[in-house]
């Protein structure tokens, strides 16, 4: 897929684009993002909704706090910024945005970071349970629960968010115990001789090396990936 053309600045425009593909602005030292490159209209509505709150100390007396949506497009430009720079993969950023994506889609967000409860998490961990497996459950909730936390290691909140008890994270116990039921419930994971056969007459030749590191070395798709 060819890369998005990065826009022109726009004379009269208080917005730049940004490398992470977000109009942006920065503010005594500090850029802010407001929309991506092809929704100008809409990352000028944010900055103007919300300019009067930006600069300000994150710990002062007349801080008003950051917004949801605010810290999400915030945390996902500084993931992209990853991605350009090889230290992050493009697979696990789109993973991330799928995950910010559930969580803008059932909670409110405008609503400030320092008024969330518990209970506005319901919703998200419903929505989540209705879309994964237990596996990609725990992976879900881990990514939206990164994004605050990054809010609060680097100083774009005062304190670090109470998800409550519904939405914490499974144990290790409760990791093991699904993998077993999983397990079981597909049966065996195996493949004749007959069948293996059968692969490699109808295999490219990469697909053909990749099947005989998986029947004689045991690799996985991972492993065979990585290889050069």
């Amino acid at each position: 897929m060819a890369k998005k053309q990065k826009p022109k600045a726009t004379p009269g425009c208080p917005l730049y684009p940004h490398a992470s593909g977000y109009w942006a602005k920065t503010i005594h030292y500090k850029t802010y993002y407001f929309g991506k490159w092809d929704d100008l209209k809409g990352a000028l509505k944010k900055y103007f909704r919300e300019k009067e709150f930006l600069g300000q100390d994150t710990h002062g007396a007349n801080d008003v706090g950051a917004s949801v949506g605010g810290l999400c497009t915030e945390w996902l430009a500084f993931q992209h910024e990853h991605v350009e720079r090889k230290t992050l993969q493009a697979r696990s950023f789109k993973e991330y945005r799928i995950a910010v994506g559930l969580l803008l889609n059932h909670l409110d967000e405008h609503k400030l970071i320092e008024a969330l409860q518990p209970v506005d998490f319901d919703a998200v961990r419903e929505a989540i349970d209705d879309t994964y497996g237990y596996h990609g459950r725990a992976k879900t909730m881990k990514i939206i629960r990164m994004v605050f936390t990054w809010g609060f290691n680097n100083r774009r909140i005062k304190a670090p968010v109470i998800f409550g008890d519904y939405f914490s994270l499974p144990t290790k116990k409760e990791m093991k115990r699904a993998r077993r039921v999983q397990r079981q419930e597909n049966g065996p994971r195996m493949f004749t001789a007959r069948e293996i056969l059968t692969q490699l007459d109808a295999a490219s030749d990469s697909m053909k090396a990749m099947i005989l590191l998986g029947i004689n070395g045991g690799y996985g798709n991972t492993d065979c990936g990585k290889l050069r």
